[in-house]
C-alpha cells in the first residue's frame, strides 16, 4: 500500500498527513518503545522530535530537577523551576501533541537501579542523552548490554561539548566491541564535555540529527552520512559549521 494513498483521519492522526510521504505510521509499527535516558539538554528536544515524528511510546528517565541555568539550552521555562525534569518534560510533550497521541512513561531516579526489558518482535531505540561517560558505562554495563534480543535494539549516543558534538547510532549487536573504547572515563576526558558548555542552537541541532537517524533505522535503510565517519560516528562542529571527519579529530 502507498503510504499517502487513501489515507485518512480515521487511519492516522491529521498532525502527521504532512510527513506521510517521509515517515508514516504504518512504518512505525513495528516500533515498540523509545527510552531517553536523560531528558536535559539533548534528551529534552530529542524525545519532542521523536514524538512529533509518531512515535507513539516512550520511557523518560532522569534523576534531576530543573535549575535557573536550565532554561537557556533545555526544554523548560520559569514555571518548570523545581519539578522534576521527566515530569515537566512529558507536561510539554503532551501540551504539543494531540490527546493521547503518545503514551510517556516516566522515572525520576538513578536508571542504573531500573530494570528494562525488551520487546521480543519488536524494535527499540535507547537514546543515551547522559551528561557523563562514567554513567553511560554503567549504563551500558548493567543494562543495555544484557538485554535480548540484540539486532532489534538500536543504541543512539550522543555527545555534546560547546559547540562541536558527536553521535554514534548503531545496533546493539554491532556496538558492544566498540562501545568502551570509544567513552574514556571523566577523568581522562577534557571539562568542554557533556553539557558542562551548552547552547540552544547545538542542543536542537543533535535532536534533529537524532530523529533522522532514527527513521532511517526504522525504515531498514542504509545510513551512508553516518558511515563517512568512523565507526558510525557524526562529529559536527557549529563553531565552523562543518561535519568533521572522526579520525581527522583523534
Amino acid at each position: 500500500m502507498s503510504t499517502t494513498e487513501n489515507v485518512t483521519d480515521d487511519m492516522v492522526n491529521s498532525h502527521l498527513l504532512r510527513q506521510m510521504s517521509i515517515l508514516s505510521p504504518y512504518e512505525l509499527d513495528n516500533l515498540d518503545m523509545v527510552h531517553v535516558i536523560g531528558c536535559g539538554g539533548i534528551g529534552g528536544p530529542t524525545a519532542l522530535i521523536l514524538a512529533k515524528m509518531g512515535i507513539s511510546h516512550m520511557n523518560l528517565y532522569d534523576l534531576d530537577h530543573v535549575e535557573p541555568h536550565n532554561l537557556g539550552s533545555q526544554m523548560f521555562g520559569w514555571e518548570d523551576i523545581g519539578k522534576t525534569k521527566v515530569e515537566a518534560l512529558s507536561d510539554h510533550i503532551k501540551r504539543l501533541l494531540p490527546k493521547d497521541a503518545v503514551k510517556i512513561d516516566t522515572y525520576n531516579g538513578d536508571i542504573r537501579k531500573r530494570k528494562i526489558s525488551v520487546h521480543p518482535e519488536k524494535k527499540t531505540i535507547f537514546i543515551l542523552a547522559l551528561d557523563s561517560n562514567d554513567t553511560r558505562l554503567e549504563v551500558y554495563e548493567n543494562i543495555i548490554s544484557k538485554l535480548d534480543p540484540l539486532d532489534d535494539v538500536l543504541i543512539i549516543d550522543p555527545r555534546m561539548g560547546g559547540l562541536s558534538y558527536s553521535i554514534i547510532a548503531k545496533p546493539l549487536n554491532e556496538a558492544i566491541d566498540d562501545f568502551k573504547k570509544y567513552t574514556p572515563k571523566d577523568s581522562d576526558v577534557p571539562d568542554d564535555i557533556c553539557t558542562a558548555r551548552a547552547i540552544s542552537f547545538n542542543t536542537f541541532s543533535i535532536a534533529s540529527e537524532i530523529g533522522a537517524i532514527a527513521r532511517l533505522w526504522l525504515l531498514g535503510k542504509e545510513m551512508p552520512h553516518i558511515e563517512r565517519c568512523m565507526n558510525n560516528c557524526i562529529l559536527m562542529d557549529l563553531n565552523n559549521v562543518v561535519c568533521a571527519n572522526a579520525e581527522e579529530k583523534e
